[in-house]
C-alpha cells in the first residue's frame, strides 16, 4: 500500500510474495525518497485499525478510551504508542479485592490468555509460513490462514535478539542486563499471586515479545501488548510515559556543543551589560533557542506536519 501511494504502477488485490513489483533494495529506495507516501499509508493504517479492531468491541474486549502518540524511529519511520482503557469501572483496589475469589481470578486468565500471546503454542501449523497480505476473514480457512500469518510474523519480527542497544543501561560488562528484560523464563499455567497481584502469563518460549495476533496481523510489523489494572503498574506507566516524552532526540554530546556554540556567541556579541542576571538570562535563550533549532525530525513526520496528519489519535476531547 506504501508502494501504491508513491505512485507504483500495481494491482494491489493481485500481489503475490514471488511477484512484488520491485526487487527489495528498490523498494527500500523508494520509501525512503516518497515521505509523504509513507506518513499517508501510516496514518490510513492506524486510522482503520482504530476503527475496525479498538473502538467498541473489538478484539480486546470493549473499550471506552485510547490515547495513541505518533514517534519516529532513527531511521525515520513511524510507530505509535498507544494507551486503551477496557470499558469497566473497577479500580486497582476493588481488583485487588477480587482477586481473592477464584471464579474472577479463572475469568481474568481466560481474558488475558485471549488477548496476550507470548508464545506460538496455538499457532503451529503444518502449513509452512508465507509472505502474504492480511488473511480474508471470508475465507473458508480463514482460521489455518491467521495462524500460518501470525507464526510468520512473530518469526520475522517479535522474537527479541541482543543488540548494543540492550546492554545500554549496564553499569559493567561483567554484570548486564538486557532492558528488554529477555530471555524470561518459561512459565507452563498462567497464575495470579493473590498476596501481590502479580500476573504470570503462561509462555513455552523465553524470547517471544507480547502480541496479539488479530492487531498484529493487520499492522504486519512487531508489536508489544501489556495488561496494566495494579496501583504499582499505574504508577510505574506514569513514570514511564513521563520519562518518555521528554527525552531529548539529542546525544549529551551534542547538547553539550550546542551549548559551547551558544555561550561562544554570547561571548563575541556586541552587547555588554555588567548585570549578571541579565547575563544569565541571555545565555540560558541563547542555549535554548541553538539547541530547539538543531532538533531532529524525519521526512515522515514533516509530511505529517505538512498534510495535517495527527501527531496523535484519541476519541476524547482535551
Amino acid at each position: 500500500m506504501a508502494m501504491y501511494f508513491a505512485g507504483v504502477n500495481m494491482d494491489i488485490d493481485e500481489i503475490l510474495s514471488n511477484n512484488f513489483p520491485l526487487t527489495v533494495r528498490k523498494r527500500a529506495q523508494l520509501i525512503a525518497s516518497h515521505s509523504a507516501a509513507t506518513a499517508k499509508f501510516f496514518n490510513r493504517l492506524i486510522q482503520t485499525v482504530i476503527a475496525t479492531m479498538i473502538s467498541g468491541e473489538g478484539v480486546l474486549g470493549s473499550t471506552k478510551a485510547y490515547y495513541g502518540t505518533v514517534e519516529s524511529s532513527n531511521r525515520g519511520s513511524l510507530h505509535l504508542h498507544m494507551l486503551i482503557w477496557l470499558d469497566h469501572e473497577y479500580a486497582p483496589a476493588d481488583e485487588k479485592q477480587m482477586i481473592k475469589d477464584k471464579e474472577f481470578r479463572k475469568n481474568l486468565i481466560e481474558y488475558l490468555e485471549d488477548i496476550i500471546k507470548e508464545d506460538l503454542d496455538q499457532f503451529q501449523t503444518k502449513l509452512s509460513p508465507a509472505c502474504l497480505l492480511t488473511p480474508n476473514p471470508s475465507a473458508p480457512n480463514f482460521d489455518d490462514l491467521l495462524k500460518k500469518d501470525a507464526v510468520r510474523l512473530v518469526q520475522e519480527g517479535n522474537i527479541h535478539k541482543h543488540t548494543d542497544t540492550c546492554w545500554k543501561y549496564s553499569k559493567s560488562d561483567e554484570c548486564q542486563t538486557c532492558r528488554m528484560r529477555m530471555p524470561r523464563k518459561i512459565i507452563k499455567q498462567s497464575n495470579i499471586n493473590v498476596d501481590t497481584g502479580v500476573i504470570e502469563m503462561r509462555r513455552n518460549h523465553p524470547w517471544i515479545n507480547n502480541f496479539n495476533e488479530w492487531l498484529m496481523t493487520a499492522i504486519r510489523c512487531n508489536m508489544d501488548i501489556k495488561y496494566i489494572w495494579s496501583a504499582s503498574d499505574a504508577k510505574a506507566l506514569v513514570y514511564y510515559i513521563t520519562d518518555y516524552v521528554t527525552k531529548s532526540s539529542l546525544s549529551f554530546y551534542d547538547t553539550y556543543a550546542l551549548m559551547l556554540k551558544g555561550l561562544k556567541s554570547i561571548e563575541n556579541s556586541d552587547i555588554r551589560t555588567t548585570d549578571v542576571q541579565e547575563r544569565l538570562r541571555r545565555l540560558v535563550l541563547r542555549c535554548y533557542n541553538t539547541i530547539a533549532s538543531q532538533q531532529e525530525l524525519s521526512g515522515p513526520q514533516v509530511a505529517s506536519y505538512l498534510m495535517g496528519w495527527p501527531d496523535h489519535y484519541t476519541n476524547e476531547k482535551f
